[in-house]
């Protein structure tokens, strides 16, 4: 069984420790490699619970930097955070929030201070009707308008400077250089996982294979998460757990399959107007991110549960899970920093929090 201990640190933070049961591990793990060429996979045999073995010491250790939305600072140019949909981290520290309440997004500095925000509720430049996902690459803001099916372009001082329309339900976004990688549903088309358009709005390519369950899942409401590393990209299915890594040509080069207790096709939700609902997954990867030495961040939710990070080495293996505060999902991972925030909602004050990952 697994505890989170909670430790006193200076200026009010606090530390996450993961700590381990000394009690004998009941999993077993089979770690399978298949080298041809650039290709591995990693699969992990069914674990009795959610947490590591009881081999495994604590790696990591997260302790808080800051907060903003606490206590009665959560005002920002005349309105307060609501429904926060995503955050990201610029190179020099900028922290870009997308406030999907209220169609704008806010820029704050390395030390969480407000500095500006942009963006109002409407189908124009600049403007949005269901904001959503973030990315930063280059000196530019990409926002993405899941309604709209729109990627805006922005400085990172919030100048506006284009727009493209996609095609695609979009549930997540990367950028890297001249290409835009677009993770979507796809509730009737099973071609790929992730679309590629250049930052002019042409479509370029389309990557990864979807799975038998993948259909099902989009109709759940959950997508696949994209993160990108050196010549290639990352995509963690919402369902089952399994993560590939792509080369920026959609050759599969690595699986890492692990098999948690919890994870299992959704519930049927029943039909209307002849057309099938999607039900719901008791367990889902909700973000992905990854560390400066590789190690990926992946959020996992469970019902009930805390929501967890687990993470995974370069060669596939999990490594350590950290339960996160309750309602707090996985942002951005930037450089040995995580940025996690809290939707918020009529009872829940929404938030962003820096944590600093030691090692």
């Amino acid at each position: 069984m697994k505890a989170v201990i909670l430790l006193p640190a200076l200026l009010g933070s606090f530390v996450l420790l993961a700590a381990v049961s000394t009690e004998p591990s009941l999993s077993q793990e089979a770690d399978l490699f298949r080298n041809e060429g650039l290709f591995q996979e990693t699969a992990m045999a069914p674990a009795e619970g959610r947490g590591i073995s009881s081999e495994r010491i604590s790696v990591f250790e997260l302790s808080k930097a800051w907060t903003i939305g606490e206590a009665d600072d959560y005002v920002y140019g005349g309105l307060p955070l609501h429904k926060i949909r995503d955050v990201v981290a610029g190179p020099d520290g900028s922290v870009f929030v997308s406030d999907g309440g209220n169609a704008r997004i806010l820029i704050f500095d390395a030390n969480g201070q407000w500095k500006t925000s942009f963006g109002r509720q409407g189908e124009g430049p600049g403007e949005f009707i269901s904001l959503s996902k973030l990315a930063v690459d280059d000196g530019m803001l990409y926002a993405l308008d899941s309604r709209l099916r729109r990627i805006s372009i922005f400085s990172t001082t919030g100048t506006f400077l284009h727009s493209f329309s996609i095609r695609e339900m979009a549930a997540d976004v990367a950028v890297s250089g001249s290409h835009v990688y677009i993770s979507y549903f796809s509730p009737a088309r099973k071609e790929a996982l992730v679309v590629v358009y250049d930052t002019s709005g042409v479509k370029v390519s389309q990557l990864g294979t979807p799975l038998p369950s993948t259909v099902e899942v989009n109709r759940a409401g959950e997508a696949g998460r994209v993160a990108l590393a050196d010549e290639g990209i990352y995509y963690a299915f919402a369902y089952p757990y399994r993560i590939e890594r792509l080369s920026l040509d959609g050759q599969q080069q690595q699986v890492i399959a692990l098999e948690r207790k919890g994870f299992r096709l959704p519930i049927a939700g029943g039909t209307h107007q002849g057309k099938r609902l999607g039900g719901t997954l008791s367990a889902k990867i909700r973000g992905l991110g990854i560390l400066d030495q590789g190690t990926l961040v992946v959020q996992v939710n469970y019902d009930e549960q805390l929501p967890e990070l687990d993470f995974i080495s370069t060669e596939g293996k999990l490594v350590q899970s950290i339960e996160l505060p309750d309602e707090h999902q996985l942002g951005d991972v930037s450089g040995d920093e995580i940025y996690t925030y809290v939707h918020g909602g009529d009872e829940v004050q929404a938030m962003v929090t820096k944590w600093f990952v030691h090692q």
